[in-house]
């Protein structure tokens, strides 16, 4: 019988066989079908004892620039590379183990004997445990591709679900999210959660994107979820601070500085269409003159482009205040609630209709106009307010920083009394 020796190192991941010393000069080594493939190639594992050889093609494919020829694993320059590696780990060690366990009775393994033994493992692998790997790789993938915000919603739709299977003792398996499922995940969200639709279409557009991914890189053959349509929220109603409001809200004043401060950054909103990220931003590098116009000149942090902005005497002086921070930059889920206590307090609590769907359920509420005031309110003001004064939607365009006019039409609320004056005076010709 034949005796080994055995020198394993550890990560914080896996264990792994780092290199095998048999008595009988037997080693196992992981290669490329083609190493010099301008495309993608296989993997394979090499089992060599004396003058027996094995060769497990294994189904990973991946491009040779993405394999480390010394480390004998894939890079973290592929985004799938902690799944390649631990299934490649797994395989290596399965068929080393089932080599040492023949060679105790003189055999050597053949190719279709590997395969059986590999699919019997298969079979008692858990599926809930291969949904979160997956997951895992597809987080830590779109970690690389999108902005912090869009993370946070993955990591709450990720919570969701597994708040869900745990409730309803389901195990997640990738090939199971059909319509069905949809249809139960969204009722869960609905009436237990107690979630509005703008919220949980948002979970089950996340995870339709997910199994999308897993499906575009062949972790999944059913499709079946692509049935299921996400329920879209209509339009809520879409205030905006009036010319008189913005001067009721200029004029007041408050004691608390925390007030104070809200109320002119929301001013420097209305009076440059900037969102919350932007102004929270700013600093003296970015205000210039150029022929005796002071103006802001900022790269947008959901667009990524410059834009750049006229300042008046007010925004500019606001913006000074910001730059040599009198005025300090609050979060935007404090600034979303300062601001509704500013408008209160300066009486813009004209009566609005307010809508709340959930599920198949909508009913109207009346509210004053300052619950409905957000940070993003200042936005469709200032853009609402140029064009009540005549300036075309295609130059306000260019300083809200939309491209096409369904975009910017969401941002837009002329009031309708004013709509119609516009009309009947179009008339009276």
């Amino acid at each position: 019988m034949l005796c080994y020796g055995v020198r394993l190192f550890s990560t914080k991941l896996r264990t792994v066989f780092f290199k095998l010393v048999p008595l009988g000069m037997a080693y196992i080594g992981i290669y490329l079908t083609n190493s010099n493939s301008k495309k993608k190639t296989g993997i394979f594992i090499r089992l060599v004892d004396k003058s027996k050889t094995l060769k497990y093609y294994t189904d990973l494919k991946i491009h040779p620039s993405e394999w480390s020829k010394k480390d004998k694993k894939v890079l973290k320059k592929n985004p799938h590379y902690s799944v390649y590696n631990k299934n490649i780990d797994y395989l290596k060690n399965r068929i080393w183990e089932i080599y040492i366990e023949l060679s105790n009775n003189n055999q050597f393994p053949t190719t279709e004997y590997i395969k059986d033994q590999l699919e019997v493992k298969e079979n008692v692998k858990t599926k809930s445990t291969e949904f979160w790997d997956i997951w895992n790789e597809f987080l830590e993938y779109k970690k690389s591709t999108i902005k912090k915000n869009s993370i946070k919603k993955i990591i709450s739709t990720q919570n969701h679900l597994s708040s869900f299977a745990t409730q309803k003792n389901i195990k997640l398996d990738l090939e199971k999210f059909n319509k069905v499922f949809f249809e139960k995940f969204e009722q869960y969200l609905s009436d237990e959660v107690e979630l509005k639709i703008s919220s949980y279409g948002r979970y089950l557009k996340a995870l339709k994107s997910f199994l999308n991914w897993a499906s575009s890189n062949d972790y999944l053959e059913n499709t079946n979820h692509n049935q299921f349509k996400v329920k879209q929220a209509p339009e809520g109603v879409k205030v905006i601070l009036t010319k008189d409001e913005l001067n009721q809200l200029r004029k007041t004043t408050f004691k608390e500085n925390y007030l104070s401060k809200a109320k002119d950054l929301f001013l420097i909103s209305c009076l440059t269409a900037l969102r919350f990220s932007d102004y929270s931003k700013i600093n003296k590098t970015h205000i210039h003159n150029a022929n005796g116009i002071n103006y802001l000149n900022i790269r947008q942090t959901k667009t990524s482009e410059f834009i750049s902005i006229p300042l008046n005497e007010e925004s500019h002086s606001l913006i000074q205040k910001l730059i040599t921070n009198e005025v300090a930059s609050i979060s935007n889920q404090k600034m979303n609630k300062y601001i509704k206590e500013v408008c209160k307090r300066a009486n813009i609590d004209t009566p609005v209709t307010k809508e709340i769907f959930k599920g198949n359920f909508q009913t109207s509420i009346q509210v004053p106009k300052y619950e409905l005031i957000t940070s993003h309110t200042g936005r469709r003001t200032f853009a609402t307010n140029l064009l009540l004064q005549g300036v075309p939607a295609e130059t306000v365009m260019k300083f809200t920083g939309h491209k096409d006019y369904s975009s910017f039409a969401k941002y837009v609320n002329i009031p309708k009394d004013i709509e119609m004056k516009t009309v009947l005076k179009a008339l009276n010709f």
